[in-house]
This record gives C-alpha cells, sequence and structure tokens, in this order.
C-alpha cells in the first residue's frame, strides 16, 4: 500500500512542477495587466477631474465611494510631483485652460 502511495505522490509532485512554469507565466501576464488596468483607471479619472467634472460626479460612474477617487487623485497629483519637480502649477500658463474651481467650495 504505500508503495502505491508514494508513486501517487511523486507523479503528483512531477506534475506540479511541469505546470509551475506555465501557471507562473501567467501569473505574470495576469499582473501586467492589472497595472496596466490600474494605471488606465487612475489616468482616467484624473483626465475626468482635469476636465472639471465633481469627485462625486466621477465616483458614482466607476461605482466607488468619494473617498476612492480624492485617493487616486491625491496619488496622481504626488506622482506628477515627483516626476517632474520643475513643472509649473496647473492652470497658469498652459494656453486655453481655466484655472478650475474647487468642486467642495460651492
Amino acid at each position: 500500500m504505500s508503495a502505491i502511495a508514494e508513486s501517487q505522490r511523486l507523479g503528483e509532485q512531477r506534475a506540479r512542477n511541469k505546470l509551475r512554469a506555465n501557471i507562473l507565466r501567467r501569473v505574470e501576464r495576469a499582473a501586467k495587466r492589472k497595472r496596466e488596468a490600474d494605471t488606465d483607471y487612475e489616468q482616467t479619472i484624473d483626465r475626468a477631474a482635469r476636465v472639471g467634472l465633481s469627485h462625486r460626479e466621477i465616483a458614482a460612474a466607476a461605482q466607488v465611494t468619494y473617498g476612492t477617487v480624492r485617493a487616486v487623485l491625491t496619488r496622481a497629483d504626488t506622482n506628477t510631483a515627483t516626476t517632474q519637480p520643475d513643472a509649473e502649477p496647473k492652470g497658469d500658463s498652459e494656453a486655453g485652460e481655466q484655472p478650475q474651481a474647487d468642486p467642495l467650495a460651492a
């Protein structure tokens, strides 16, 4: 009986080893797609805010909380500040852009 159990265990281990590389490649590809989707999501939220949509409108469209939108925008501002330290504040010198009013001020 123990020889059968040992044989079965070895067979399972070999099968696991053969599948390991393929499964890890699939995990890597899925992680890359997730990162790309997250980046696209964050950029789209940032774009919607720059256009002047309220954070509550964006949150409703994204089916997330208002706080989630604020966190995404804060992260986007932080990333922009760290990657472009010499960048001018938004709307100061860019042609055709008007400074955006704070949506919470109303």
